[in-house]
């Protein structure tokens, strides 16, 4: 009897563990909040400022180009560069701080004012309709603010993540002299979430998605001259398998004209951010973080770097970097390249340092491959992007 007891508990445990414990081997679904407004990103940046990148040094700008020695510079150039496209990559975005659009079904459109400093209140128009912002022929979004469609009268407060839709926008300002111009085109694949001080676990995430921004025709250094300024940027700082995990891309061209039209200068940039917790053991929640970075200048200036290539990476809290980078340019109008390959440095001194020590972090570059410059396909308005607003 004790034996067929035993027999028959084995046997229900069995089937209990057939439907509960496989059911619960796999997590579930992620749940997504959804915010009641969309607001625009106000920072989409990564802090790598452990490497001198959060303002930049007067002995990093202009590049010394120095053959050998430390390595200070090098492990500061790519940061400190980064953090100044970052600087007007945010004057570009802050404008739009004060929008607060309701999410709803029933949003399509939106009218309202923005500030500019130094210049008086400007109407803007953004379109939500479904629209090609890839080019790749598919319409994407779901046409209004809701990113789970465009039925009822109301957005739920969250909902499973596969079940969200991205939502698409277009941007138009209007000038002082009452004509309107583009803007921005992008679109929210997660919505930003405020910080909201009650909740701790609730806090200030830009969200994920991509845009494309920029002023044409803007005034330039002098007089007559006028300026192109163009932004392509993919962001994702919402990463529900790893809350730490942060991605930024950044694409970069600044066209100077004279007076004539003609171009007298090109500043093409693209730089890659990205922070990830450690897969090494016995440090909970390690930040490794890695900074990549392809800068060009025309023309070439006399005494500063001309192109750069550079990649870099750390782990938050230690005190070693690797890197790779090469660097041409000028030093009192004599040509110049500086290059490292797998370079393994103190951060702190910038001395080299034994390449053991970054392999044994998991922080060493080998392998890696320097960005390709930015291209006008990264920063170009969408072609579906009418040049005057659609309502």
């Amino acid at each position: 009897m004790k034996a067929a007891r035993l027999k028959l508990l084995f046997a229900l445990l069995f089937a209990w563990c057939v439907s509960a414990c496989t059911s619960a081997s796999a997590p579930p679904a992620p749940i997504a909040e959804i915010p009641s407004a969309v607001s625009f990103p106000e920072d989409v940046s990564i802090d790598l400022s452990a490497l001198g990148g959060e303002t930049p040094a007067s002995s990093v700008l202009p590049i010394k180009l120095q053959a050998s020695g430390p390595f200070s510079d090098a492990i500061a150039l790519g940061p400190v560069i980064i953090a100044m496209a970052n600087d007007l990559l945010e004057v570009l975005l802050q404008p739009l701080q004060s929008l607060e659009i309701p999410v709803s079904p029933q949003v399509r459109t939106f009218e309202g004012l923005i500030n500019i400093p130094n210049v008086l209140p400007q109407k803007l128009k953004v379109d939500f309709a479904a629209f090609d912002f890839d080019g790749d022929g598919i319409l994407e979004g779901t046409g209004c603010t809701c990113p789970v469609g465009c039925s009822g009268n109301s957005c739920p407060a969250e909902a499973p993540l596969a079940d969200l839709q991205p939502i698409v926008y277009r941007i138009w300002i209007q000038n002082p002299d009452g004509s309107f111009v583009r803007f921005m085109a992008g679109r929210f694949d997660l919505l930003r979430i405020k910080d909201d001080p009650d909740t701790p676990g609730n806090e200030e995430n830009p969200g994920k998605g991509r845009f494309r921004a920029g002023i044409e025709g803007q005034p330039g250094e002098s007089p007559g001259s006028n300026e192109d300024l163009f932004f392509g940027v993919i962001y994702d700082h919402r990463d529900f398998s790893d809350p730490l995990r942060k991605t930024t891309e950044l694409f970069v061209q600044d066209k100077q004209f004279d007076s004539g039209g003609n171009q007298i200068s090109f500043d093409n940039f693209h730089s890659q951010a990205e922070q990830k917790t450690s897969q090494l053991t016995g440090i909970p929640d390690a930040l490794q973080k890695t900074a990549k970075l392809s800068a060009q200048v025309l023309p070439v200036p006399t005494d500063n770097f001309s192109d750069i290539q550079y990649i870099g990476r750390f782990l938050e809290d230690f005190d070693f970097w690797s890197g790779s980078f090469v660097i041409t340019g000028n030093e009192a109008s004599v040509p110049k390249t500086v290059s490292g390959q797998n370079i393994c440095a103190r951060i702190s001194t910038g001395d080299e340092t034994a390449r053991g020590n970054c392999i044994d972090l998991g922080i060493d570059v080998a392998g890696e491959a320097f960005l390709v410059p930015t291209s006008q396909a990264d920063v170009a308005f969408p072609a579906d992007f009418p040049l005057l607003p659609t309502f």
